[in-house]
């Protein structure tokens, strides 16, 4: 075996071994051999540990079956991007980042409508607009951009700096309060929603089906941004208005019917 080949082999060894820490196993549990390679790991600071895992980018596939077979449990994020092409390693999840200005992010929500549904799954880890002219402290523009874009993600699911403070006061940005909009996606139901509008290009929407405590609502939500639906307000006797985030819940029976027309 190589210095090089022997190197490597001691950064995964390290790196399980930091796994079985962070799993909560007491260092009492840890053999001799383990306990001089903590002790090392301790005096060097954890520095040097990621900067050898760094250098060791090309034994990719080394430290993914070593963790696969000693925590199968763990799901591994690579760092790749695999919405455009497919990965070219084994992974359970990849990593997604997209900062831009609020015409990009806008359109950004039918991104992973156009992704393969096999291999890993996107961990969308980080997006926001960041361009100053759109974004500045926070404006209304940013959040709407960033709201149709979540609404991307909510139908093909699966939340920048969102508060704003100084020493004596904080206030949550536009794109704070938009994110409120979204905290029962999770774990709601998702239904497929088609918009019939000839804007439908400068629109986005989506349908979910969420439940609180007993009761459950079917949530609608609309982005409009250049123009506005006037003929909205005939069905539903709401009124889109442009840029802006419309969000409505209408209650449900036990039998998914709805209670009360709009």
């Amino acid at each position: 075996m190589g210095t090089d080949d022997a190197a490597t082999c001691r950064t995964v060894f390290c790196t399980l071994l930091l796994l079985t820490l962070s799993c909560d196993c007491l260092a009492a549990d840890l053999d001799l051999a383990q306990t001089a390679v903590l002790e090392e790991i301790n005096h060097a600071g954890a520095g040097g540990i990621w900067a050898e895992l760094i250098s060791n980018r090309g034994n990719y596939l080394m430290f993914y079956n070593a963790i696969r077979e000693a925590y199968p449990d763990i799901q591994i994020i690579s760092n790749c991007d695999g919405s455009s092409k497919p990965l070219h390693h084994p992974a359970d999840l990849y990593d997604f980042h997209v900062y831009s200005n609020a015409t990009f992010i806008f359109l950004m929500k039918d991104k992973f409508t156009r992704t393969s549904r096999k291999g890993p799954k996107v961990f969308v880890s980080e997006y926001a607009v960041n361009d100053a002219m759109d974004a500045g402290n926070g404006s209304l523009l940013a959040s709407l951009a960033e709201a149709a874009f979540l609404i991307g993600l909510e139908k093909n699911s699966w939340n920048p700096d969102a508060i704003v403070f100084n020493s004596w006061q904080q206030y949550g940005t536009p794109s704070y309060w938009m994110q409120t909009f979204f905290r029962e996606s999770s774990g709601s139901v998702i239904h497929p929603a088609r918009l019939a509008s000839s804007y439908s290009s400068s629109l986005a929407a989506s349908a979910i089906t969420w439940k609180d405590n007993e009761d459950m609502f079917l949530r609608i939500k609309v982005v409009p941004v250049r123009s506005g639906l006037p003929g909205a307000a005939e069905k539903m006797q709401a009124l889109l208005v442009p840029y802006s985030l419309t969000s409505f819940d209408l209650a449900l029976d036990q039998y998914g019917e709805l209670v009360a027309e709009m």
